[in-house]
């Protein structure tokens, strides 16, 4: 996971958002900067607020039980971090446009996405698996096309061992 953080509008640290703020943070790797995290689950807000305590983050690190699609904050992170493979594609579609208005210029977003080169009964098993996380199957290149529409530019996928991430900018 890249580290992720929210600068207050006085600081001169780095700022960004991640929607899933169940994974660790790199806190004391990087002093600066500040993270906000989104679920929809108040068990995993309630993990994480927990994490973020043991860790003696509170005071860097802001867990939100909040939709992303609720998100209301303009201009305001650097780095996106977007788990494709758990939002359900019309919350992502919705959800796009507002992270690109809560993002400052020159932002960068990272997506993690769900694709699926497979045909025959592998490529429908893994679809069902990419169903069952919540954001089902999305190739790169639809994706890409939800990113343009939102705004963001320089959109591209990058091929990973572990999956593809769509990278994109402010």
């Amino acid at each position: 996971m890249w580290p992720t953080s929210r600068r207050a509008r006085s600081s001169s640290s780095p700022s960004s958002i991640r929607t899933d703020p169940t994974c660790p943070s790199q806190g004391e790797a990087h002093p600066g900067l500040r993270a906000v995290g989104l679920d929809i689950s108040e068990l995993a807000v309630t993990v994480a607020r927990e994490q973020v305590a043991a860790a003696g983050l509170g005071d860097r690190a802001e867990i939100r039980e909040q939709s992303v699609v609720a998100i209301e904050d303009v201009d305001v992170f650097d780095l996106l971090w977007v788990p494709q493979p758990f939002l359900p594609e019309p919350v992502l579609a919705e959800a796009l446009p507002r992270l690109h208005r809560a993002a400052r210029r020159g932002a960068a977003l990272v997506m993690a996405i769900s694709t699926n080169h497979e045909s025959g009964v592998s490529g429908a098993v893994i679809d069902v698996r990419n169903l069952m996380t919540g954001g089902g199957t999305l190739p790169a290149q639809e994706a890409g096309a939800l990113l343009h529409r939102a705004g963001f530019s320089g959109v591209e996928p990058v091929v990973l061992p572990g999956g593809t991430v769509m990278v994109a900018h402010y």
